[in-house]
């Protein structure tokens, strides 16, 4: 079993290795990997949340504004972090 601390205190921690459409927030991780190393194939498009188009992503922290990069055209976006709602 592992034990898990979820503390308001606790600086956030952000990581990668879950290639997600949009940055995700739970508790103090927040998953930011976009899958720009992924090779995008029109005929094999990845199906992880939906469709995924590999992007580079980067989070300006003070203001919580994440900020992707497309590998498919280079375009520029923000992206917003998601925070699920917990019952």
């Amino acid at each position: 079993p592992v034990s898990r601390a979820h503390v308001a205190a606790l600086p956030l921690v952000y990581c990668g290795h879950t290639i997600l459409n949009t940055p995700l927030q739970l508790a103090r991780q927040v998953f930011i990997d976009g899958g720009a190393y992924v090779a995008y194939d029109e005929d094999k498009k990845r199906d992880m949340e939906g469709y995924l188009v590999p992007q580079l992503r980067m989070v300006e922290h003070a203001s919580q504004k994440c900020w992707s990069i497309s590998t498919l055209d280079g375009s520029i976006g923000q992206t917003p972090i998601r925070h699920p709602v917990t019952a």
